[in-house]
């Protein structure tokens, strides 16, 4: 897990993406003066505790939350920290960060009133987030982006991998497979499932002596927020099927 780039990654996502001059933020052990009767904040990047995941082929997983601290003087109000949560939402609600190797996901924001102290009135603005360092990347364009699935070995009848959890609702509308070996006396055909196991009947395939194949869905596929979405395979023909599957599904945010 590396620990060092998701914190620069994060630390310079959100300040490419924050106004200083509306409200200048202190990071974690840089030495900064603190204003004395202004708007100021501070950022936080904790982690959670680092666990290998069962599905797929991710590897590691480490949750972990940013905590905002935004402060104003006593008695001026709180309408102004609450502008400067909503400013940190629409940095990071349902955002996708891509690492090397990996990617954080981040959830919602909410906010966390915490009242008059030492003359500052504080108000914290968090929002959790995950970080797997595994095998699927999603790049971001725009707003599409690529999710890749892969299977490592030979490839069998009636087989599921990966898995998809968008953050937010999204549409697929197309997906592309390849193999390292090609199949040779059968097809291979691909089929998207939903959490359940549900076949979704969005079909491509490969064909004997096919790499690789792109295939257009002539009817988008919805996944809802906190909905899932993997792989499954059927083999036709009795031959071999091939094997190391890598599977690049292209979504668009709804």
């Amino acid at each position: 897990m590396n620990f060092a780039e998701e914190h620069r990654v994060i630390e310079t996502f959100f300040t490419q993406n924050w106004n200083s001059a509306t409200c200048p933020v202190q990071y974690e052990n840089i030495q900064a003066t603190q204003p004395k009767n202004a708007i100021w904040g501070r950022l936080n990047i904790l982690n959670g505790k680092t666990e290998p995941a069962a599905l797929g082929l991710m590897k590691i997983r480490t949750p972990g939350v940013i905590v905002l601290q935004l402060f104003a003087p006593s008695y001026d109000g709180v309408r102004k920290l609450r502008e400067l949560a909503d400013d940190f939402s629409r940095i990071f609600n349902g955002q996708y960060l891509q690492l090397a190797k990996g990617i954080i996901r981040f959830n919602v924001v909410g906010i966390k009133p915490l009242g008059l102290q030492n003359g500052w009135y504080q108000i914290n603005a968090e929002v959790d987030f995950q970080h797997d360092e595994d095998e699927e990347i999603i790049v971001i364009q725009n707003n599409q982006f690529e999710v890749a699935l892969s299977h490592v070995g030979v490839a069998v009848d009636e087989m599921v991998f990966g898995r998809f959890e968008p953050t937010r609702s999204c549409l697929v509308v197309a997906a592309t497979a390849e193999a390292q070996d090609t199949p040779v006396g059968s097809n291979l055909i691909f089929d998207l499932v939903d959490g359940s196991g549900e076949e979704k009947n969005r079909i491509f395939s490969l064909s004997p002596g096919q790499s690789s194949s792109k295939t257009v869905f002539a009817s988008p596929l919805a996944i809802a927020t906190g909905g899932r979405i993997s792989i499954k395979t059927k083999q036709v023909g009795s031959g071999y099927a091939g094997q190391n599957l890598h599977i690049k599904l292209l979504c668009v945010n709804q």
